[in-house]
Parts: C-alpha cells; sequence; structure tokens
C-alpha cells in the first residue's frame, strides 16, 4: 500500500492513511499540526482524570502534570487507604 502511496502524484491532496489520522488525532486534541509528537507521550485515561479531580480532589493543574503511572499509583493508593 506504501508504495502505490508513494507513486501517486505528488499534491497535497496525496497523503497515507496513518498520516491523514494522525492530522486528525491533532486536530481533535487541539494539537498544533506541524508539531511531532512522541510515542511517550501517553495521556491519562479520562476517567481516571475525573476520579482523581473529582473523588480524590486534586487540583486540575496537579492531575495534568502526572504521567499515567503516577495518575494509577495514585488511584491505587487511595482505593485501598482505610476509611
Amino acid at each position: 500500500m506504501t508504495e502505490r502511496v508513494e507513486a501517486l502524484h505528488k499534491n497535497p491532496r496525496t497523503v497515507s492513511l496513518a498520516q491523514t489520522i494522525e492530522e486528525l488525532g491533532k486536530i481533535a486534541f487541539d494539537i498544533a499540526p506541524d508539531s511531532e509528537i512522541s510515542a511517550n507521550e501517553e495521556a491519562i485515561a479520562d476517567w481516571l482524570v475525573n476520579v482523581l479531580i473529582t473523588i480524590v480532589g486534586m487540583p486540575d493543574s496537579e492531575v495534568t502534570k502526572l504521567t499515567p503511572q503516577e495518575a494509577e499509583s495514585l488511584w491505587d493508593a487511595y482505593t485501598r487507604r482505610r476509611r
């Protein structure tokens, strides 16, 4: 498939499906189209962001700085604590 796309005439409308999906994803998340997103940049699941803010009581500004692993660890610690 890549060979067929590369064989097409080069113009702005000739792009691979993967590139199109990547660009649409950037638009959906309000990321500049020309910016690069590395595979290391993982997002925290929406449900986890919501529970950390609404149930745990963390400020939104702190939650956005967490890695997915840190967020999961905080939620695990919260759910395991004695009440």
